[in-house]
This record gives C-alpha cells, sequence and structure tokens, in this order.
C-alpha cells in the first residue's frame, strides 16, 4: 500500500509521521495492496481547541473511499478517520 502524506500550515515531526504510518498501513490488512491513501493534515486557523483536521482519500481498485475528522489532535483525528475508512470498506465487502 502506498501511503502520500500532506501536512497543510505547519511541519510535521518524525513522530507524527510515524504514527500516521502506522495508523493508515494497518488498512492495508483489509484492503488490496494496490491501494493508494492520500493522508491530508491540516491546521486549521483561528486557533481553537479543536483546530487539527485530518483526511484520508483511499483509492483502492475500483473503489474509493473518504473520511474527514476535526479533533484536537492529529492522532485522535487520524484513527478516527482510520476506523471510518475501515467500516466502508467492510460494508463494501459484504455487499460482494
Amino acid at each position: 500500500m502506498e501511503i502520500k502524506i500532506l501536512p497543510v500550515h505547519f511541519t510535521m515531526g518524525e513522530k507524527l509521521e510515524a504514527f500516521t504510518q502506522k495508523k493508515v498501513g494497518h488498512l492495508a490488512k483489509i484492503t488490496d495492496n494496490s491501494a493508494i491513501a492520500d493522508v491530508t493534515l491540516k491546521l486549521i486557523k483561528p486557533e481553537t481547541n479543536s483546530n487539527k483536521e485530518a483526511e484520508i482519500k483511499l483509492l483502492a481498485p475500483g473503489y474509493n473511499f473518504f473520511a474527514k475528522e476535526v479533533a484536537d489532535t492529529f492522532e485522535k483525528a487520524l484513527s478516527s478517520c482510520v476506523e471510518k475508512i475501515e467500516r466502508q470498506v467492510l460494508k463494501q465487502k459484504e455487499k460482494r
């Protein structure tokens, strides 16, 4: 699985990049290995408590999945997005 990470309005640290790779990489277990994950992490202005936004676009052969979440940390937003994508993928597999 190919994972592309795009930070917007901030510089991403190594810990956050490793966390993102690990969390989104978990999706490879339930999807095709040729899937591509586009992850966008945004710092929303103006500064508020919940100003971290994560978006995941998962492009699998024949299917596109999308999840977006705003939280007070990128880790929480990413975890929520991964859970949403998992539900979408599993739902799609049930339909087949």
